[in-house]
C-alpha cells in the first residue's frame, strides 16, 4: 500500500530585491523537505530582478507587481498566491536552517489542534549582539502582551489561517497582529530548535531600524488594536484565579485545584495557579506531582518567595535534604526573616554534617 503524500509547503518571500536575496533563496534550496514550493514576491512594482526557476529541488513560483507594495500587502499578496497545506514567511534578508520546514510540519502533523508552529530563531544586531528569541511560554495573553517570534520562525495552516489578512494600515507589527488573528484559531507549538537566523541587523524594517521611537509606535498601534482582548483575557484569568483562592480559603482544595486547573488552561504558566494545584496535589500525598507544580511556579516567577517555599518543602518531603536547603536559603535572600525558612534551614542544618551543608 503506497503512502499518503506528505503535506505541501509555501515559503513566502517577500522581497525588494535586495542583495541578501540570493542568501535567503539559497537556506531555502537547502531545506530538507521535499513538498515545498518558494513563493517570491515582488514588492518592488515591477522593478525585481529575475529569480531562478528552481531553488535547488524546489520550484519557485514569481508574484508579480505593477505598484511597490509595502510588508503587509507583500504578505497578503503571497497568502493570495499560497496553495499548500502549511504556509511560512522567509523576508529576504533572512535564512533558514535545513531542517526548519521538517521540523515545524512534523510538529504541526502530530497535533492536529495546532494552527501555528514555531521555532527558536537566532537574532543578530548591527551592534554583535545576538540572541535566541522564542521559548516554550507561548500563551495568548502573553501574546497579547508582545510578539514572541519574527516571521521566517513560524509555520501555520493555511486552512486555520482563511480570513486573516495583514493589516495594511501597519507600516510594521504587522506580523505580530497576524499571529495575533490566527491565534483565536487555536494553539501555537514551540519547536525547541534552532530552526531559522532573523538579521535584523542587515532589516529595513521600522521594527528591525535604529529609530526605536518608530518601532514602539507601530507596537503601541497593535496593542491598543487588541486591548479589548487582552483586557477581557486579564479578567477571565484574574475572576479564576480568584474563586481558586476563595475555595482554598473556605479548605474546599479540591474545588480548588479544579478551578486553578482553569487557570491553568488559560494561562498555563500562572505561578499563583500551579502553587495551589501543588497545594492540594501535597495534601493527597502526591508530592512528585506537586513538587513538579512548584518547580514550575518557580520557573514562572523565581521571585516568588511562597513558591520557593512551597518547592523546598516538598523537596524536604521527597528525602532531598540538600535542595530543600538551597530551597530555604533562596527562600531567605528574597524574604530575609522569613520565620517557617529559617526554622526549617537551621533545622536541617542542624542533622546534617558540616561537610555535606549546602
Amino acid at each position: 500500500m503506497q503512502a499518503a503524500p506528505r503535506p505541501s509547503v509555501n515559503l513566502v518571500v517577500r522581497s525588494v530585491g535586495r542583495a541578501e536575496l540570493d542568501e535567503a533563496l539559497a537556506s531555502a534550496a537547502a531545506q530538507s523537505y521535499p513538498r515545498l514550493t518558494i513563493v517570491v514576491v515582488d514588492a518592488t512594482g515591477g522593478r525585481h530582478p529575475p529569480v531562478p526557476q528552481r531553488c535547488g529541488d524546489h520550484e519557485v513560483r514569481f508574484v508579480a507587481g505593477t505598484t511597490p507594495r509595502k510588508r503587509a500587502a507583500a504578505a497578503n499578496a503571497g497568502l493570495d498566491a499560497a496553495d499548500a497545506d502549511y504556509v511560512g514567511f522567509l523576508d529576504d534578508d533572512d535564512l533558514l536552517l535545513p531542517r526548519h520546514v521538517e521540523r515545524l510540519v512534523d510538529t504541526l502533523e502530530r497535533d492536529a489542534d495546532a494552527v501555528l508552529a514555531f521555532g527558536v530563531a537566532r537574532e543578530t544586531r548591527g551592534d554583535g549582539r545576538m540572541s535566541r528569541v522564542g521559548n516554550g511560554r507561548l500563551t495568548r495573553l502573553v501574546l497579547l502582551e508582545q510578539c514572541f517570534f519574527p516571521p521566517c520562525a513560524a509555520l501555520f495552516r493555511r486552512s486555520a489561517a482563511a480570513g486573516c489578512r495583514f493589516d495594511e494600515a501597519l507600516d510594521a507589527a504587522e506580523d505580530w497582529d497576524f499571529w495575533l488573528q490566527l491565534s483565536r484559531r487555536g494553539p501555537f507549538r514551540f519547536v525547541d530548535e534552532e530552526t531559522a537566523l532573523y538579521r535584523a541587523d542587515l532589516g529595513r524594517s521600522a521594527m528591525s531600524s535604529h529609530a526605536d521611537d518608530v518601532a514602539q509606535h507601530w507596537r503601541d498601534v497593535v496593542w491598543f488594536k487588541w486591548s479589548d482582548d487582552r483586557d477581557a483575557l486579564v479578567r477571565e484569568v484574574d475572576d479564576a484565579f480568584e474563586t481558586a483562592l476563595g475555595h482554598a480559603a473556605r479548605g474546599d482544595y479540591r474545588a480548588s485545584a479544579a478551578a486553578a486547573d482553569a487557570v491553568l488552561a488559560l494561562q498555563p504558566f500562572h505561578a499563583g495557579a500551579l502553587c495551589l494545584r501543588g497545594t492540594h496535589q501535597a495534601m493527597l500525598g502526591r508530592m512528585d506531582a506537586a513538587r513538579s507544580d512548584f518547580a514550575a511556579a518557580v520557573d514562572a516567577d523565581p521571585e516568588d518567595a511562597s513558591a520557593l517555599f512551597n518547592l523546598a518543602q516538598a523537596n524536604e518531603r521527597l528525602g532531598r535534604h540538600h535542595d530543600a536547603a538551597v530551597m530555604y536559603a533562596r527562600v531567605l535572600d528574597l524574604a530575609p526573616g522569613h520565620p517557617a525558612a529559617l526554622a526549617k534551614l537551621g533545622a536541617l542544618r542542624a542533622s546534617t554534617p558540616p561537610s555535606r551543608r549546602p
